[in-house]
């Protein structure tokens, strides 16, 4: 074997092998250097033939050796630029950009500080963090970052205002203990909600509240925390008004006993109810079957005080604060062109 180097040619002979003699059957071509610019092989290649480089072995790669290899290859988007070593995209580092910082969650949440956070890095998540209208979807929390990943995933969700009336029992001395309810629904859950009021015996308390939107509301659990040795309470039902759709859900508690330091669900026991409006007041005998009350001062109370005793009518007089309620058969009504009286009927609505 002969070699063309540098214009020379070189024998190159295995110890085994015999001398060959070219005699005079031929003559061998033209030995020349390879044509190669000046720098055309980079980074430690060198020509073997015109234009043509061999580059070093897992080093460079490419016609003229111009492109560095990085061994294990470079991660989650990142370039190789020098050999094994990558110039990552923001929120990526080390050798192969096989680490990644956390980007900040998506969704509806605003005033966050950065775009990425570091491994082991956390924030505090508040309602704060959701635009106008939206709230979170399981309440404050804190996030860490562990390896390119948040501990939790949360978002923000849209809101809706609810009007959660809670009535407690007439066997009962009430609770100081704090009062929690949760609304389950097609949508989802709200989480433990802290309703306000002293919840003495009878007492009717109500709690107007902006909760994430779970649609349909399918039950609802409630309970007391205890605070002392006297906190078992007996509600007696719940009535939750969806304001934005105008629907009215009834709960019913039906257990003698105690809520002592614990919770229960209560599913849905009135059905989901909307009601029309006539202007206009009840004529003719409303006999035994008639209620009213002089201090409820909106329509969706009066629907409630309806709602409670499972109506049919209802007539509703702002000036006076009037609601009487029918409960059973309906009664004639006299239309009216002006607004001082209203009669409410309710209407069930299919699930």
């Amino acid at each position: 074997m002969f070699v063309c180097d540098k214009g020379l040619w070189i024998l190159k002979q295995h110890d085994s092998e015999k001398p060959w003699d070219l005699g005079n059957n031929g003559s061998f071509p033209k030995c020349r250097p390879v044509n190669c610019p000046i720098d055309f092989c980079k980074f430690g290649g060198h020509c073997t033939r015109d234009h043509q480089c061999e580059c070093p072995k897992n080093y460079t790669k490419g016609n003229q050796c111009q492109i560095p290899v990085c061994s294990q290859g470079c991660q989650n988007g990142g370039n190789c630029t020098e050999h094994n070593k990558c110039k990552c995209k923001e929120g990526f580092y080390g050798s192969s950009c096989e680490f990644g910082d956390c980007a900040k969650p998506e969704g509806n949440l605003v005033n966050l500080e950065k775009q990425f956070y570091g491994d082991g890095e956390t924030i505090n998540i508040s309602q704060s963090n959701c635009k106008s209208g939206y709230l979170l979807s399981s309440g404050d929390t804190t996030l860490s970052c562990k390896q390119g990943r948040w501990s939790k995933k949360i978002h923000c969700v849209q809101g809706t205002d609810y009007k959660i009336r809670v009535v407690t029992s007439k066997k009962d001395d009430g609770t100081d203990g704090i009062v929690t309810i949760r609304l389950k629904g097609t949508n989802g859950e709200t989480g433990n909600i802290v309703l306000l009021g002293k919840f003495d015996r009878k007492s009717v308390d109500d709690s107007y509240n902006f909760l994430p939107d779970v649609g349909t509301i399918i039950s609802i659990t409630i309970g007391v925390a205890r605070l002392n040795m006297l906190d078992g309470w007996v509600p007696s039902y719940v009535i939750v008004h969806d304001t934005q759709r105008n629907l009215f859900y009834l709960f019913q508690y039906d257990l003698i006993s105690e809520l002592d330091n614990s919770s229960t669900t209560l599913e849905l026991t009135g059905g989901v109810t909307t009601y029309t409006v006539k202007r206009g007041h009840f004529t003719g005998d409303r006999g035994h079957h008639y209620k009213n009350r002089y201090d409820i001062a909106t329509v969706s109370e009066c629907m409630m005080f309806c709602f409670q005793y499972n109506c049919v009518q209802a007539e509703y007089m702002a000036l006076h604060r009037y609601c009487g309620i029918v409960t059973w058969g309906n009664r004639p009504i006299t239309e009216r062109g002006d607004d001082a009286v209203h009669v409410l009927t309710p209407h069930c609505v299919i699930m």
